[in-house]
């Protein structure tokens, strides 16, 4: 699986779980960057690194099955 097919599918930052109404105009903007990068996730590796290592709120992920573990038995 190339890293472009596991970045939109399965990954997710764990500070958007609860929605995004509550994010400020900063992080909408950090999104859109994040977003236009994992759209190629192949040619942008070494930027997306850089981000992820300078934002500690981007680089904690999670996914769909760790939500549902998360959510029964919480």
């Amino acid at each position: 699986m190339t890293n472009q097919k596991m970045c939109q599918r399965y990954l997710q930052t764990l500070y958007l779980r609860e929605g995004i109404q509550a994010l400020s105009e900063s992080d909408l903007c950090e999104l859109d960057d994040l977003a236009r990068l994992v759209e190629e996730p192949d040619q942008n590796m070494e930027q997306l690194e850089q981000l992820l290592a300078a934002s500690e709120k981007l680089s904690v992920l999670t996914n769909h099955t760790q939500n549902v573990y998360y959510d029964t038995f919480r």
